[in-house]
């Protein structure tokens, strides 16, 4: 059966709809990318002519010189208006965005990296993202790409909610499960509490908070090994960037931190399963990674949200390292669309 991505380039993209409208556009809400977003629409001629948060949000501040507003205050203010979302909200809570009743525009900012992943950039890699998409395991999968990109192009919620995906699991094994990106424990607790037959479980987080409260939750839980550094495609030291919410990435500037690779990592262990969710920094650690995906072929969860080219780029490379690789792509309710992962498997 052929598979291809074609139909979305008929969306009008996010930057001509915020061009062409007449109403007021006021941003809605200061999340950690609100700076950035705001970058990209003064680049595209896009003014915004006010700010707005929810209620619990509005302490009297003021953000770019611009009061922040509730609600309500906005709609006295302005009346009928556009909304540019610069938050992000996920599971139940995404309730808010489904039953806002003003036009509601959600431009996808990457987590990371200078490129979006907006209708010109899907355009130009069309080819890549039809390869990937054709290649996929599943109609689930296929569906998620076409939610993610429809609404990458399009601004518009609704695509998101389309699919829905229940989360992915590793079967179970015997051997030793690597987590990269362990934040806070959540998921090797989660990974525990469904595979209890593993060896030893492996948990690298590089910021030194996540780090304490990682080993303190995952203290009672048998066999874990918590690492503070960052995995990378090699060994050594790197700096780092201390990030706002879940992550921190290496970059030129910040503080010093052990680099560790996951070949170093797995060197004589049998590696079952590898979690990768790396803030950006994923394609990196599967370099890092090549001789134990190609030696051994664990199963694979590795985060494609990250950067615009993720979603095609990673699938890309787990094939070159073993072409057997069936991959699956799964997504939880999350708007912006943040935790899509590709989970592979022989």
């Amino acid at each position: 059966m052929e598979h291809n991505l074609s139909d979305i380039l008929n969306f009008e993209s996010w930057q001509l709809k915020l061009q062409n409208e007449k109403e007021p556009i006021l941003l809605y809400g200061m999340g950690d990318g609100a700076d950035k977003l705001l970058s990209v629409l003064e680049s595209i001629g896009v003014s915004i002519n006010g700010v707005f948060a929810s209620d619990g949000f509005v302490r009297g501040q003021s953000f770019r010189g611009m009061p922040v507003r509730t609600l309500a205050e906005a709609e006295a203010e302005f009346g009928n208006f556009t909304a540019v979302q610069a938050f992000a909200l996920h599971g139940k809570n995404c309730d808010i965005l489904r039953n806002f009743k003003h036009r509601l525009i959600s431009p996808n900012i990457s987590v990371s990296g200078k490129s979006i992943c907006d209708k010109t950039f899907i355009i130009k890699n069309i080819e890549a993202f039809e390869y990937a998409y054709s290649r996929l395991a599943d109609d689930e999968s296929r569906a998620v790409m076409e939610s993610v990109l429809s609404y990458n192009i399009s601004g518009d919620i609704s695509h998101l909610f389309e699919v829905c995906s229940e989360k992915y699991r590793f079967e179970k094994h015997s051997d030793v499960h690597i987590d990269i990106g362990a934040y806070d424990g959540d998921t090797v607790i989660e990974f525990a509490k469904e595979n209890d037959s593993y060896s030893e479980i492996i948990a690298v987080e590089p910021d030194e908070k996540n780090y304490k409260k990682l080993s303190e939750n995952t203290s009672n839980i048998r066999d874990v090994n918590c690492i503070n550094a960052a995995a990378w495609s090699g060994d050594g030291t790197g700096r780092l960037s201390q990030g706002k919410g879940r992550g921190s990435t290496l970059e030129n500037e910040g503080n010093p931190i052990r680099v560790i690779s996951i070949d170093n990592i797995a060197k004589r262990k049998k590696v079952g399963s590898i979690k990768i969710d790396s803030e950006g920094s994923d394609k990196e650690v599967l370099y890092g990674a090549v001789n134990t995906i190609c030696g051994q072929t664990p199963q694979l969860a590795v985060a494609v949200y990250h950067r615009a080219e993720d979603m095609f780029a990673i699938p890309q490379l787990l094939w070159y390292y073993n072409n057997k690789y069936k991959i699956y792509l799964r997504k939880i309710d999350y708007v912006p669309p943040w935790d899509i992962f590709c989970y592979a498997k022989v």
